[in-house]
Parts: structure tokens; sequence; C-alpha cells
């Protein structure tokens, strides 16, 4: 028995690492191992022959069948089978429905061929199988039972999934980005159930996320993968002990190397699902940078968490700034106002409309400012030219005979200068002070006694009754 595990470990080795070669190159290559043990060399060309021709690993549903015959068994524990639904190097899937007769159930269940797995790799598969029973979630397709067969072949019994491959079905349906993201988002939401479930799927490739006709995206075939910490009683083996097949093209780079997968695996393969998902993802910026950060080469460089890579997705789709994108504070502003296209547009002609009125208010103001400075000194002159025509000229011509009407035309432009200063005047006090005291000595120029007067004494004394409250009320303020 330790010589026949001896003896599938180096095969799987051998047959992992042809893998990793250019498909036409993996059977010469596999036979130029010529140091390698014959037995496991001719093993590992038996298992790339299947797996070639069959096209696929073991799925639960939807796989080509393999070019070597097994015999479909009629009975799987509880479960009467109905057909093949595929097989590869590893073994068959067959459809089956329980046979009870307690109720109906239709199952897909993963047999195990006798041999193709060493005695470790079988005590894993049993472990695994109480594992992933703890799975329930809408997108993982769920585990019912399992068992083992009369000669030792492990067995595992899931939901049958009726669906295709998600490239499939997105591809025949033309879906455009946005509807491949929600059943990318929905793919990420089942491998982060697994992940905080402890479970790491190691193999997530378009083949192993199915999509029913409604719709609802179903993972399956979660291998011969083990849990992040190892099972009770179980000894750490190296990675050459217990290599796990992987897919190429989707396998993280240190998984192919030979390190155990973790979480930070699958988070690499969602990224290459990704950007087979989204061909065309290089065209958007964003999309472009969420799958590079995910598929990236170095695990530390990668999304930390299933959950980190869904919030970039929520992101991108509610047009937030996007964490892998790291474009600084420009870009997070220009998303913004993309985001907030409405309001910023509204903030903006607010603004415009705040500016105009600044604009038109000063003017305004400047306006009234030069015909303030305009009005004043035309008061000024009005007052100059009053007191000019009260003091200066009508004294001049009191004592020149024959001046009486031209003294007389003087004194009514005075009035009407003293009119125009008592209406801008308001409660200016200079202005009104001024007014009074020119009213005055019009009553003077009218009635005084002591020369040549204007001989109109009721003139001279209206003036003085416009003159006298003015003085009386401007004399009885405090400080005056």
């Amino acid at each position: 028995m330790a010589q026949d595990a001896t003896l599938e470990k180096e095969a799987l080795d051998l047959f992992t690492e042809a893998l990793d070669q250019p498909s036409g190159d993996r059977v010469a290559w596999l036979q130029a191992r010529t140091g390698a043990n014959p037995a496991a060399q001719s093993r590992a060309l038996q298992l790339l022959v299947s797996e070639t021709e069959g096209g696929h690993n073991l799925r639960t549903g939807g796989v080509l069948h393999d070019t070597e015959e097994t015999p479909m068994p009629e009975r799987i524990g509880p479960f009467r089978v109905t057909r093949l639904i595929g097989q590869g190097g590893m073994g068959a899937v067959y459809e089956a429905h329980r046979d009870t007769g307690d109720f109906e159930q239709r199952v897909a269940i993963k047999l195990i061929r006798p041999g193709a797995l060493a005695e470790e790799l079988v005590t894993r598969f049993r472990h695994e199988r109480q594992i992933l029973a703890r799975l329930n979630h809408p997108n993982i397709a769920h585990l019912h039972d399992g068992g083992e067969m009369p000669d030792g072949s492990p067995y595992i019994v899931m939901e049958y999934v009726e669906g295709q491959p998600i490239l499939q079905w997105a591809d025949e349906r033309g879906l455009g980005t946005a509807d491949r993201l929600w059943l990318f988002n929905d793919a990420c939401a089942a491998v982060r159930h697994a992940h905080q479930n402890l479970i790491v799927h190691r193999d997530i490739t378009p083949g192993n996320v199915l999509v029913t006709d409604k719709g609802a995206v179903k993972l399956i075939d979660f291998g011969i993968s083990r849990p992040s910490q190892p099972f009770q009683g179980e000894a750490v083996a190296g990675p050459s002990a217990a290599r796990p097949i992987h897919t190429p093209g989707f396998a993280a780079p240190e998984h192919v190397g030979g390190a155990d997968a973790n979480t930070l695996s699958d988070i690499y393969s969602l990224g290459k699902l990704l950007e087979a998902l989204c061909p065309d993802a290089t065209a958007d910026g964003d999309l472009a940078a969420i799958a590079a950060k995910a598929a990236a080469l170095a695990p530390e460089d990668r999304y930390p968490s299933v959950d980190s890579l869904m919030d970039d997705l929520a992101n991108l789709h509610a047009g937030r700034a996007v964490a892998a994108r790291e474009g600084g504070p420009f870009y997070v502003f220009s998303k913004y106002v993309r985001r907030r296209k409405w309001l910023v547009t509204s903030v903006a002609a607010a603004f415009v409309a705040l500016v105009g009125t600044v604009i038109y208010v000063t003017s305004l103001y400047t306006m009234a400012q030069r015909a303030e400075r305009a009005a004043e000194a035309r008061f000024g002159e009005t007052r100059e030219l009053t007191s000019f025509l009260l003091y200066g000229i009508s004294d001049d011509l009191q004592s020149l005979p024959g001046t009486l009407n031209v003294r007389r035309d003087i004194a009514e432009t005075a009035a009407k200068y003293l009119d125009i200063l008592r209406n801008a005047a308001g409660q200016n006090e200079r202005l009104l002070y001024d007014y009074a005291v020119g009213r005055g000595r019009l009553g003077e120029m009218m009635t005084q006694s002591g020369g040549i007067n204007l001989g109109a004494p009721d003139e001279g004394l209206a003036q003085y009754e416009q003159s006298l409250p003015i003085l009386r009320t401007l004399a009885a303020k405090p400080g005056a």
C-alpha cells in the first residue's frame, strides 16, 4: 500500500507539472522525463490523455466524456444512477435519484476511480466531505451526502446543477459588461462564504462556475482541496506529497510552483476569471485595475480578501473611486463630480449666479458712489454760488445806484439755489445750517434799515420765518 501511495504521488506530481506546459508539448514533456519512475510516468501519461481527451476535470454537471469507458454503477448508496454526466482521469460524475421511496431527490454524484487517489488523498477527501457539508450558500452547490463504494472508492453527493459554464452562458446571451459583473459578483460571494468557513476552493475556473437557466450562479467542484488549517490528527505533508491538480491559466503562480493554495490563490483565480468574463476590461481603466490587482503575480499585491475585491466592484458600480486605481485626489474628485453631476451642476449654476449678482451689485454701488460724489460736488458748487450771490456780488452792487432790479434778480436766483439746498439737505445739519443762514441773509437784503434794501419787507419777513425755526432746532441739540 505504501508503495502504491508513493507511485500515485509521483504520477500526480508529473501530471500536474505537465499541465503547466503548452498543451501541444505536454505528452513530449512527459516522455522526456527519463529520470522518472517508468510506472509513475506511464500513470501520468494515462491521466494526461484522459484529461486532454475529456477536456475537463470532474465537474458537477456539463462535462465532456472521457474516451475510457467506465462501467456505470446501478446504485451508489441510496441513489439510483440514471446517466453519466461526464468523466475524467480521476473518476466520473453521474446523475442519480434517491431510490428509498421517502422523497424524490435529483443529485450529482462524484465517484473517484479505484486507485486514482493515494491513501493520503482519500483520507483528505473524506475530511473534505465533512467540511463542505457546512457550506450553506445560494451560490454554492450544496453537499448532500457522501460515502464509499464496496471497493473503497469514495464519493460525494452534490446538488444537481443544470446549467452552463459562466463564459458560455454570458456569450450565448450576448451579455454586456454590467450584467457579466453581476454574475462575477455572485461567484465572489460564494468564494467569500467558503473562505469564511476556512475552505479554499483551489480550482476556480469558468467551468467550475455554472449558471442556471434562471441566471443563478453556482460554484461547484471544490476538488481535493483542504481547509486553511490541517485536519485534527493529520500530518502536514510537503507540497510534493499531495500536490493538487489545478487548471493552467487560472492557478496562482505560487500554487503552480508547488506551494499550498490559500485564500490569496483563490483571489488570483477570481482575477483571471474576471479577465476571461470581461475581455474588454482594458477599455475601462477602473475595471482593468480591479482585474490586475486581483490577479497580481505577487500575493502581497492582491486584494487581501474577497470582501475587499467585492468592495471595489461595488465602488465601480456606484461610480465611486476604485481603490485599485490609486488615482490620487484629482481622480477621487472627478469621480465625485460624475456621481453627483446634478448637484455639482446646480452648485456651479448658483455660484455663477452669485458671482453675477455680486458684479451687478458692485456695479450699482460704484455707480451710486459716483453719483453721490457728483451730487456732493454739485451741492458744494451750489453752496459756493449761493454764498457768492448773497454776500459777494450783492454787497458790491448794493452801493451802486440803479442796481435795484439786478439785486432783486440776484435775490430770486439765490432763493432758488437755497431751495435746492433744502431739498438735498435731509437731516444733514451742515446743509440745514447753510440753508437757514442763507434765508436770513435774504431777509436782511429785503428789510435791512441801514443801506439800500430791496423794499420787500413782507418777503424779508417770510425769509426770516423759514430761517429761525431751523436755527433754533440746531441750537437746541447737545453739543451745539
